[in-house]
């Protein structure tokens, strides 16, 4: 069965049809806000998690139809999660629930943290190795662009039998089949199985997605030459496969047939150091549908993975264009948000870079006592740069530390009004008067091209 798509076939399968993604998903908790250590959170942010689950909802964010296959608990855990991918605009036909005893959608307690950060996974018994060949069985492969799986559904029965079935039936179908081989160190019984199963799974595949650690693990298979990872890639490569070779900081090797293309990355500051790789992989795929060439798409997934690495949540941060659209036609939002650019401009709003950082000693030194808010969407102030500076604040002694649930929401219901009243600050007569000016030169712009007026 080792025969491949050529390349070319690969990449045309790709142009139309959806998604089929074969995989875990599952629920993430988020301790808030972030930075915020796990052993000392008081509350937590939820949202969709799983490896399969986030390419599926990178691949819809993009406008691409996408279809999870997998299956969760029938319990209020597994709803979350099909309402969620519903919501992202994933679609759930071939979305399975177990009412199996014990058998529980997996968890993942994450932290938001550019280094060190823990991340606690709770997956025994999960639902998504319940998959079966029943459940793929009836699988109409007429329109379907690729099927992508993930590798850990290969550490365990009956999930690794249907994978072999789908992949079966995918390429008489003649439909490509991709791998991201997904190694999680805690979901196998050893090492040696992982390298043994996935590489034999991985030589029927029409291209294979993976790290330099995955591939060095695959590397040490009984069924491989005994060479290193990189060189097993190559001789994949070598052999008809498509070949996507992850380097971390160094960027991401194509490798195809003979030819070894370098791209690089997109350097960013890390809020967390997981869920880019899911980005990258469905942001490639979608572009691929767009029509971008191999490379083209390369450096789109690898902007994406940039983007999510730099984010907080991982399925939140794939903004719609079409709400893009939709706000910058809004004159109902436009307005506020040049009143917002007016005061700025008038009060001198804009600090240069570290100035807050460098006045945390000053704070401490006059009394000052100061709790931070960030917004988790906000995308002109990055989040790290509120850690940084909750960071400094501390080492100062200037932060406002709750010691207890009650003093907390002290200080959050003294933040707010501290807000409410900044708030009402911008609009002073200097604010009012810009407001005005704005609002009659949009009247006039509107007059002229025979628009009607609107109200505000």
């Amino acid at each position: 069965m080792d025969r491949h798509l050529s390349s070319p076939d690969v990449i045309a399968s790709l142009q139309q049809g959806r998604f089929l993604v074969v995989g875990r998903a599952g629920m993430d908790l988020y301790p808030e806000p972030a930075g915020t250590r796990i052993t000392e959170a008081l509350s937590f942010v939820a949202d969709l998690g799983g490896s399969a689950g986030n390419i599926a909802v990178a691949i819809a964010r993009h406008g691409k139809a996408a279809c999870l296959v997998s299956v969760l608990s029938d319990d209020a855990v597994g709803r979350f999660v099909a309402s969620k991918l519903s919501h992202y605009g994933v679609a759930t036909d071939h979305l399975h629930f177990t009412d199996e005893p014990m058998t529980r959608s997996s968890l993942a307690i994450a932290e938001s943290r550019p280094d060190d950060a823990d991340v606690v996974i709770y997956r025994n018994n999960t639902s998504d190795m319940r998959l079966s060949q029943a459940h793929v069985s009836q699988i109409d492969f007429d329109g379907v662009a690729a099927v992508v799986l993930t590798g850990t559904a290969l550490s365990d029965s009956p999930s690794d039998q249907a994978l072999m079935a789908i992949t079966k039936a995918a390429r008489q179908a003649g439909t490509p089949v991709i791998l991201d081989v997904d190694y999680r160190v805690s979901a196998w019984p050893s090492s040696a199985v992982a390298a043994e199963r996935t590489l034999n799974f991985a030589r029927n595949c029409d291209m294979v997605v993976g790290n330099d650690e995955e591939f060095a693990l695959l590397a040490t298979s009984t069924e491989s030459s005994g060479a290193d990872g990189f060189t097993l890639a190559r001789e994949m490569a070598v052999k008809g496969q498509i070949i996507l070779y992850k380097q971390g900081r160094e960027g991401c090797c194509l490798l195809l047939g003979d030819s070894v293309q370098q791209f690089g990355i997109f350097p960013v500051e890390l809020a967390k150091p997981f869920g880019s790789g899911d980005a990258f992989l469905g942001t490639l795929l979608a572009r691929l549908q767009d029509g971008l060439s191999l490379e083209a798409a390369i450096r789109e997934g690898s902007a994406a993975a940039a983007f999510v690495g730099y984010e907080l949540s991982i399925s939140k941060t794939f903004v719609d264009p079409a709400v893009i659209t939709e706000y910058m036609g809004n004159p109902k939002i436009l307005i506020p948000f040049a009143v917002m650019e007016v005061h700025y401009m008038l009060h001198g709003g804009w600090l240069r870079r570290g100035q807050l950082l460098d006045g945390a000693a000053g704070m401490a030194a006059h009394g000052h006592r100061v709790a931070i808010c960030h917004g988790r969407a906000d995308y002109v102030c990055q989040p790290q740069a509120a850690w940084r500076l909750a960071q400094a604040l501390e080492e100062a002694g200037a932060l406002a530390v709750a010691e207890t649930r009650e003093e907390e929401r002290r200080v959050a219901r003294e933040t707010r009004e501290v807000q409410l009243e900044a708030a009402k600050a911008t609009f002073d007569a200097d604010i009012k008067a810009a407001k005005a000016a704005a609002e009659k030169k949009l009247a006039e712009t509107m007059g002229n091209a025979g628009l009607s007026e609107i109200e505000y």
